[in-house]
C-alpha cells in the first residue's frame, strides 16, 4: 500500500490511502516465519511420539513383571513336569514370572488369585492327576480325557491385546512343551515295565498324557478388542476440545465473564456434552460385543465411568483452551491425546519403570475401570481409579475460575488503560484548541 503523509491544506482531511492490488511482496520475514512454525512444531510433535514409542521399547524384557501362578495339587510326575517346564521358561526372553504357590488348598482360591488381578494367568495341575493317568494308561481306558489332569487361567477381558499375546498363547504351549518332558523322564520307565502286549489305545494315551483346560473368567473374542483402548479412547478427548474450542470463542466475541457466571455457563456445557458423550462408548460396545455382553448394570456403570473421564478432559481442554495462544492449542491437543492412548495401548507391567506415571492419567483409570465393568468385577482397583478421575475434574476447575478470574481482571484493566489514553488524547486535543 502507498499512503500520501500529508493531509489537504484546505479541507484537512486524513491522507488518502491507496490500495495495492497486486499484494505484498515475498521478504525475509515470511521465510522466517515459516522456518520458526517448522522447528516449533516439529520439535512439539517429536516429543509425544518418543512418549508413545517409548512405552513399548524393550518390551520383550519387561514381559518378565506379568506374574503367572502355578499350583501343584500332583505332586507327582505331571505336576513335576508341568512346574519344571514353567520354572525353566519363568523371566525368560518374552515369558512372563512364574511363581509356584504352595499355600494354595483349592481350584477356587487359585481362580481368585487370577480373578482379583494379581496375577495374570495360571497354570493348576490337579490332585491325583497322575495317578488317573497311570490307571487309564494300564487298562487302555479309551475314556480318559487328558484335559482332566491339568487347566490353565486366565481372564481375556483383562487388557485385552495383552492377554492374547502374552497370556492366552503362552499357558498352552507349555503345557503342550511339558508333555514331551514327562514323556523323556517317566514314560520311558513306563513302557520298559511293561511285560505284554502295548495296545493302540495305549499308546494313544500314551502319547497323550495331559492337555490344558482353557478356563477363560471372561472370554472377549471380540474384533474391536484392539481398538478399544486406542480409537475409542480418543473420540471423548476430541469431541471436548472442539467444545472448548467453542466457549473460548464465545468468550471472545460477547467478553469475558464474570467468575461465578462463567463457571455456571462451562459447567452447564460440559455437564450436557459429557452426560450424552457419556453413552457413546457402552453403547458402540453394546453395538459390536459380538459374544461379549454387557448387562443393562454394566451398560450404565460403563456409561458413569466415561462421563467422569470425558468430564476430565473437557474441563483440561476448556483451561488449556484459555490459557494457552491458539497457536500452540492443537499440539497440546495432540499431545494429550497420544499421552491418554499410550497409557491404554498396554498394562504398566511390560512397559519401563518412568510410565509409572501414567497412574495419574484419567484415560488409564477409566480404562482399567472399564474392564473390570466388562469382566464382571474381575481385576478392580476402582478404589485408586475413582479417586484419580475426580481429582482431575475438581483441579482443573479450580485452575479454571482461577484462569477465567485472571482473564477477566486483565481484559478490565486494558479496558481502563484504553480509556485512560483516549481521555488523555481528547485532553490533548482541547488544550490545543482543536
Amino acid at each position: 500500500m502507498q499512503v500520501d503523509a500529508e493531509k489537504n491544506p484546505q479541507t484537512g482531511a486524513a491522507p488518502v490511502t491507496e490500495i495495492d492490488r497486486k499484494g505484498a511482496r515475498l521478504s525475509k520475514q515470511y521465510w522466517v516465519m515459516a522456518i520458526k512454525a517448522m522447528i516449533t512444531y516439529l520439535i512439539i510433535i517429536w516429543i509425544p511420539a518418543c512418549y508413545i514409542l517409548g512405552s513399548t521399547y524393550e518390551q520383550k524384557h519387561h514381559v518378565k513383571n506379568m506374574k503367572m501362578i502355578i499350583v501343584d495339587f500332583d505332586q507327582s510326575g505331571i505336576g513335576k513336569s508341568i512346574s519344571g517346564t514353567c520354572a525353566a521358561a519363568s523371566a525368560t526372553e518374552n515369558m512372563p514370572t512364574f511363581q509356584e504357590r504352595t499355600d494354595i488348598t483349592n481350584y477356587d482360591d487359585a481362580y481368585d488369585e487370577v480373578w482379583s488381578g494379581r496375577y495374570w494367568g495360571g497354570v493348576v495341575v490337579h490332585q491325583n492327576a497322575t495317578q488317573h493317568f497311570l490307571e487309564a494308561f494300564m487298562k487302555g481306558d479309551t475314556s480318559y480325557d487328558p484335559k482332566s489332569a491339568v487347566s490353565v487361567i486366565y481372564n481375556s477381558a483383562r487388557w485385552p491385546a495383552v492377554t492374547f499375546s502374552f497370556v492366552k498363547p503362552v499357558l498352552p504351549t507349555l503345557v503342550e512343551k511339558a508333555e514331551g518332558v514327562f514323556q523323556d523322564k517317566f514314560g520311558t520307565q513306563l513302557l520298559e515295565k511293561i511285560n505284554g502286549t502295548i495296545t493302540p489305545e495305549m499308546y494313544r494315551i500314551f502319547y497323550k498324557p495331559f492337555e490344558a483346560a482353557n478356563d477363560d473368567i471372561h472370554p472377549f473374542n471380540i474384533g474391536a478388542r484392539y481398538f478399544l483402548g486406542t480409537a475409542t479412547i480418543v473420540f471423548p478427548t476430541i469431541v471436548t476440545f472442539f467444545v472448548s474450542l467453542g466457549t473460548r470463542g464465545a468468550s471472545q466475541e460477547f467478553g469475558h465473564l464474570r467468575p461465578i457466571d462463567g463457571l455456571i455457563y462451562r459447567g452447564v456445557v460440559g455437564l450436557v456434552l459429557t452426560f450424552i458423550g457419556g453413552f457413546f462408548f457402552p453403547l458402540w460396545f453394546t453395538m459390536f460385543h459380538e459374544d461379549a455382553p454387557l448387562s443393562v448394570k454394566g451398560f450404565f456403570v460403563a456409561w458413569m465411568v466415561f462421563w467422569l473421564y470425558s468430564q476430565a478432559c473437557f474441563w483440561f481442554f476448556d483451561t488449556a483452551a484459555n490459557m494457552i495462544p491458539l497457536a500452540f492449542l492443537p499440539p497440546t491437543c495432540l499431545t494429550f491425546i497420544i499421552i491418554q492412548v499410550a497409557a491404554t495401548v498396554f498394562p504398566l507391567d511390560i512397559k519401563n519403570r518412568f510410565y509409572k506415571i501414567e497412574y495419574i492419567w484419567p484415560s488409564f483409570n477409566a480404562f482399567e475401570l472399564f474392564i473390570s465393568v466388562v469382566s464382571h468385577g474381575s481385576s478392580c482397583h476402582a478404589k485408586r481409579n475413582v479417586p484419580v478421575l475426580f481429582a482431575w475434574i475438581i483441579f482443573w476447575i479450580c485452575v479454571n475460575v482461577a484462569c477465567h478470574k485472571h482473564i477477566l481482571n486483565k481484559d478490565i484493566k486494558a479496558k481502563e488503560e484504553n480509556q485512560r489514553s483516549e481521555s488523555e488524547a481528547y485532553a490533548s486535543d482541547v488544550t490545543a484548541g482543536r
